[in-house]
């Protein structure tokens, strides 16, 4: 048997292993990489390729923001036949390269949902 401290210090027993924890950390920062990146071409949809201080002054910001980032979750309820394929296959990536180990799966999965909500942010850009 081993004794209590070898197996609390153990991988298992500590929940998320240092190289799934460091997958989700750039996983999640390229996730956070492509909401700014939305809300970067809502900016430049809304105001042109130079946008001047005086328009961020002038401007409602919300009226900016409201499709990068409101408009993603919503679109995925009303297109659901789309979504919930592209979803499933993310959540698998990302389950089977944290079970496995295999970082490039679950960064993977995350570029797959940073594209998918880019694009939802595109999608609703067109209908505005």
């Amino acid at each position: 048997m081993r004794p209590l401290k070898s197996t609390l210090c153990s991988g298992m027993a500590m929940g998320i292993r240092k190289k799934n924890r460091t997958a989700l950390i750039i996983g999640f920062v390229i996730f956070g990489f492509s909401i700014l990146a939305g809300i970067y071409s809502s900016v430049i949809k809304w105001a042109g390729p130079n946008p001047k201080m005086e328009f961020f002054l002038k401007t409602d910001l919300s009226r900016i923001y409201q499709p990068s980032l409101f408009a993603p979750p919503v679109l995925t309820f009303i297109l659901f036949p789309i979504s919930i394929p592209i979803l499933l296959i993310a959540g698998a990536l990302m389950y089977y390269g944290l079970k496995r180990e295999f970082r490039v799966l679950t960064i993977l999965s995350f570029i797959i949902l940073g594209i998918y909500w880019y694009g939802m942010v595109d999608f609703a850009w067109r209908f505005d």
